[in-house]
């Protein structure tokens, strides 16, 4: 058991180890330490102003309203003169002036378009570049639009293995408007390494579906699709002998 230690100015029983810290910012009062019924009684506070007599919610609360009360005869008021700021020049210099009767202050960004607004398009432009990008993008997929770039976990495990092939393969290779994971150009063939949502999602099972029986009319044959999560649960040995039995199709 932790051994504790009486507090020297608020009676509150304290670990020894926290003891040097809680004499720091101790101030006397055992209810800021005491937890329980102590709680309870913090979010039961009731408490009024001593000037304006306004209920406050906790004791925090009633001395901060008591600081800034109007009627608090010590309380210094911000408003008109008394503020340091007033008459500065700041965003709401136009106001000051018409409520003072002073000159309006000149904008020096009159004339000047706005650095958050950009060029706008007329209708005609905007139906030509809008007809453009239908034209480039027609018939074609969003990897091919937007590239792929990154391997992810599954396929950089693969390309350690594959460049240990006598054939290395290519990877991330556009055939038309598809990308393979991995493809041998020589014999047009080519294995692709699937997640999951290859298997559940039935639009992802249709556009394979139809991806391959494409790439199958241009020549290019799919020698494997390696199932992710399946393979991560196939022993050493099995691992090995399916490594084997791709690089004999390859040869």
């Amino acid at each position: 058991m932790e051994d504790k230690k009486v507090c020297e100015k608020c009676g509150v029983l304290v670990s020894k180890f926290a003891y040097n810290r809680h004499l720091r910012s101790c101030t006397g009062d055992p209810r800021k330490f005491r937890g329980g019924e102590t709680c309870k009684e913090k979010f039961n506070f009731t408490g009024s102003c001593q000037y304006c007599g306004k209920d406050c919610r906790n004791l925090n609360s009633q001395r901060n309203h008591e600081r800034c009360c109007n009627q608090n005869p010590n309380h210094t008021s911000l408003a008109g003169e008394d503020n340091p700021h007033f008459g500065g020049k700041g965003a709401n210099q136009f106001t000051k002036a018409r409520e003072l009767g002073l000159p309006i202050p000149a904008s020096t960004r009159k004339g000047k378009p706005s650095p958050i607004k950009g060029r706008k398009h007329t209708e005609e432009t905007k139906a030509r570049i809008s007809k453009k990008q239908k034209e480039n993008y027609k018939n074609k997929s969003r990897w091919y639009i937007q590239g792929r770039t990154k391997q992810s976990y599954a396929e950089k495990y693969f390309q350690d293995i594959f460049d240990n092939f006598s054939k290395k393969p290519l990877n991330n290779f556009k055939v038309d408007r598809f990308w393979l994971d991995f493809a041998w150009i020589d014999q047009m063939v080519y294995i692709e390494i699937d997640g999951e949502q290859h298997y559940i999602k039935d639009s992802l099972i249709e556009r394979d579906k139809n991806r391959e029986k494409h790439l199958l009319g241009l020549g290019w044959r799919c020698i494997k699709r390696i199932r992710w999560s399946h393979y991560k649960k196939l022993n050493r040995s099995e691992k090995e002998n399916l490594i084997k039995e791709l690089e004999c199709a390859i040869i």
